[in-house]
């Protein structure tokens, strides 16, 4: 593919002289096709900049940080119009950017049109939809667009999307790297999609980096391919903080405690260093074991090895203590703790609910500065748990008026949902459910909220996800088509 080397020169001046000569170089890996006419624009944005006469002796500014979307770049930019691109932060922002660049030529070159997707794919006010219609506009997308875009789509929770622009990759014999298979497989909705993955990794030559590897490991600890993953960790070359930490969360969220605590400690043995989010999940494990005495000695090992003790970190310790049944040393944190989050607060309000001590568990539950589902559900589990069925129907009854889901999709806690379900009967509240209707050849069935009576009630809600995804992509390709 011929590679072309453009310089861009931006001479600014004004009235009272020249200004800073400003040179912009790109690598241009490709060519947009010349009968690809944009719109024209008349948003001048960068014409209202304000200008700063440069001189030698002017001190630099401060660099201001990185937007979220992209803090990671190392990127070297002095075009004027990317700089603002670099710290857009809304989609207005980038529409008038975007404007910009058509005008002057910046959008049918492959880094600058880079920058805009990446925007709208990875940005907390990005829009993938529109990220979709500018790939779509891109001729012959690099591998960085093409794992932008996956990335994307996993990050604002269309994984069949992602899965299926990686299925394109595939069939269009698209150049991979190590990024394209880590983020293909968080885009997998099941095991065997990954499984996929991995032969397709075996057979380019990735199942051996370690990037990769690890990911892999991490999708089969957490899909509840333990063998698979602990056959990969052990056949592993080369093992990182990363690889050890996937495969001991895996044995913790598979309720294998004692693996989990036991593979950590082979972790420590061979002088592996261990990150925060390793003790994150060494302390689950611990929590689930219920072994107080080793959670008092895993914190003192965080103390000793001088950990940055995150809001995570020190979540996860208080979790451990209240679960262990030490409600004193839970307290004693959580009032040393300088920021405090919901979890911090529905961890106390559990811990005091469990334990008996429900002046305390409503103390903190009225002091919440912000509650959600869980910080309720706990505050009603106690108080059904120690038979106070009164104040529990009380609360359940408050909850619902707030809004909020029931307790059933939060906690699962099906003997307390029963009592108080019980009791709503019983004193005469009934609370009507949600129901939507469909006729079919003149015939009309009614349907509940997560309702599975039907006799054929799997097949119709495997029906509507696809009308759900067809929709999806039939919407973007009309957006597409108005371009």
């Amino acid at each position: 593919m011929e590679k072309n080397l453009n310089t861009a020169r931006v001479l600014l001046l004004t009235e009272k002289g020249p200004f800073l000569i400003l040179h912009a170089q790109f690598k241009l890996h490709m060519r947009f096709p010349l009968s690809l006419h944009p719109p024209f624009f008349k948003f001048k944005l960068l014409r209202s900049l304000p200008l700063k006469r440069y001189s030698s002796s002017t001190p630099s500014p401060t660099p201001k940080p990185k937007p979220g979307w992209s803090a990671n770049t190392s990127l070297i930019i002095t075009n004027p119009i990317l700089l603002i691109m670099e710290n857009c932060t809304t989609m207005f922002q980038l529409k008038q950017i975007q404007a910009q660049m058509t005008r002057t030529g910046l959008f049918f070159h492959l880094f600058p049109v880079s920058r805009l997707l990446t925007f709208c794919a990875l940005a907390e006010t990005g829009d993938i939809h529109y990220a979709h219609r500018i790939f779509s506009q891109i001729s012959k997308p690099n591998i960085y667009i093409w794992n932008t875009m996956i990335r994307g789509y996993c990050k604002a929770k269309f994984p069949e999307l992602g899965l299926s622009l990686f299925c394109e990759m595939v069939r269009g014999d698209v150049e991979m790297d190590h990024n394209s298979f880590v983020f293909g497989l968080k885009v997998c909705g099941t095991l065997f999609e990954g499984m996929l993955i991995h032969c397709r990794a075996w057979n380019m030559g990735f199942a051996s980096d370690l990037v990769v590897n690890n990911e892999l490991i991490h999708f089969y600890a957490d899909r509840g391919g333990l063998s698979d993953a602990k056959k990969l960790f052990d056949e592993s070359s080369v093992r990182d903080v990363v690889s050890w930490t996937a495969m001991i969360d895996g044995y913790s969220k598979r309720g294998y405690a004692d693996e989990a605590l036991r593979l950590f400690d082979e972790m420590v043995a061979v002088g592996v260093k261990t990150n925060e989010v390793t003790m994150i999940t060494v302390l689950s494990a611990c929590s689930k074991k219920g072994d107080l005495s080793l959670g008092k000695s895993l914190h003192g090992y965080v103390t000793k090895n001088s950990f940055n003790c995150g809001l995570n970190l020190q979540n996860a310790i208080l979790d451990m203590y209240v679960k262990c049944g030490c409600l004193k040393s839970a307290r004693e944190l959580f009032e040393k703790m300088e920021t405090k989050d919901v979890f911090s607060w529905t961890s106390m309000v559990n811990g005091g609910a469990r334990l008996g001590d429900l002046g305390l568990a409503r103390k903190y539950f009225d002091e919440m500065p912000e509650k959600n589902v869980v910080s309720w559900s706990a505050m009603i589990a106690g108080y059904s748990q120690n038979d106070r069925p009164d104040e529990a129907l009380a609360l359940f009854l408050e909850m619902e008026d707030a809004g909020l889901l029931p307790v059933e999709s939060t906690l699962n806690r099906w003997d307390e949902v029963r009592m108080v379900r019980s009791m709503m009967r019983e004193q005469g509240v009934k609370k009507t459910p949600g129901c939507s209707s469909i006729e079919v050849e003149g015939k009309f069935h009614e349907f509940l909220a997560a309702d599975v009576s039907h006799p054929q009630s799997e097949e119709i809600y495997e029906v509507l996800k696809k009308f759900s995804l067809l929709a999806e992509i039939e919407e973007n390709e009309k957006n597409i088509s108005k371009l």
